[in-house]
């Protein structure tokens, strides 16, 4: 069966910056019935210029609620394909509309991903482009985790790779870990994006008389020198 919802808000936002602002969201969310494997969504959401959402707010971000550059509509459609025990496939594309509007966005994206006897893999492509003819974005974002039980702790590496544009890539390697008949917890992370590196660790342990924790981390950026 289909599923429709909507939602509508309003906000009154005080700020020293901005004086009084005040402004409307809504939203509509769609999925139409299942066609075999294949599911179907499409979505409308919008905001007034004035409008703060609660979230920005709280986060005394000092955001401008008058911003031309404020989202103004967003359009989604997107449709599922459901692969079995080989997964998932997803295509979906974006509108993005401001109150400037020579800066409409429309997004395109990619994904598939596939969970299998612990083993779990992702992975999207993403496409951006402007309507004033600036240069496209191509982003990539993969990611595979394994488990590793050893014994009554349950551990499991994660590996991923994302970039974007024409960013330098960053990978990240992650291993974690909790002991199923205790309350201890670890991680330790390692990432690497160009010359800039950065590592991570951290300890927990949960007890009925309360909790204790402990962490680490270290950034450094490398420079290779080269001669000729």
């Amino acid at each position: 069966s289909d599923v429709c919802s909507s939602d509508l808000l309003q906000s009154q936002w005080i700020s020293t910056l901005f004086g009084t602002s005040h402004g409307q969201s809504y939203g509509l969310t769609y999925g139409a019935p299942a066609l075999g494997p294949v599911q179907i969504y499409a979505s409308l959401s919008g905001q007034s210029l004035g409008y703060m959402a609660p979230i920005t707010a709280l986060s005394g971000s000092g955001a401008d609620p008058y911003n031309p550059l404020n989202p103004k509509s967003t359009i989604s459609l997107s449709m599922g394909l459901n692969l079995g025990s080989w997964g998932g496939l997803n295509l979906g594309l974006t509108e993005l509309n401001t109150w400037t509007d020579n800066t409409q966005t429309h997004q395109y994206r990619l994904s598939y991903s596939v969970y299998a006897k612990g083993v779990s893999l992702s992975l999207s492509l993403d496409k951006l482009t402007y309507i004033d003819g600036r240069t496209p974005v191509d982003s990539v974002n993969a990611s595979i985790s394994l488990p590793l039980g050893m014994g009554n702790i349950n551990n499991s590496v994660r590996l991923s790779h994302y970039q974007t544009g024409t960013n330098q890539p960053s990978q990240t390697l992650t291993v974690s870990g909790y002991q199923q008949d205790g309350g201890l917890t670890y991680g330790l992370s390692q990432s690497q994006t160009g010359e800039s590196s950065s590592t991570s660790a951290s300890v927990g342990a949960q007890h009925r008389f309360g909790s204790l924790g402990a962490s680490v981390s270290d950034r450094k950026s490398t420079r290779l020198n080269s001669s000729h």
